[in-house]
């Protein structure tokens, strides 16, 4: 019976609309990840294996394969940054 009454107060169907807003731009948010993939050789064309790929300012990182291959999820927007032993990092926009 309460639940009932709960339910006709005024104002309660402009609450669940707000919440409903809320969690839709949370959803819409989470569609502008992508997933970047990738290959990273050397000056000479061979692929480079171990090779640490982090998103700048982020906690999203990956290391390529013994093909030299990757993939790692971020937006549109974001900075990959690729570094290795015995090299300087490399920054590149996406």
């Amino acid at each position: 019976m309460k639940l009932k009454h709960c339910l006709a107060k005024p104002g309660y169907g402009i609450f669940l609309f707000f919440i409903f807003f809320l969690f839709t731009g949370t959803l819409l948010k989470a569609q502008s990840v992508k997933i970047i993939t990738g290959q990273v050789n050397d000056s000479k064309g061979f692929p480079i294996s171990g090779v640490n790929i982090l998103v700048k300012g982020g906690i999203n990182g990956t290391v390529t394969d013994a093909a030299g291959k990757f993939s790692i999820n971020t937006s549109d927007t974001s900075t990959l940054i690729f570094s290795f032993v015995g090299s300087t990092p490399k920054e590149v926009s996406i």
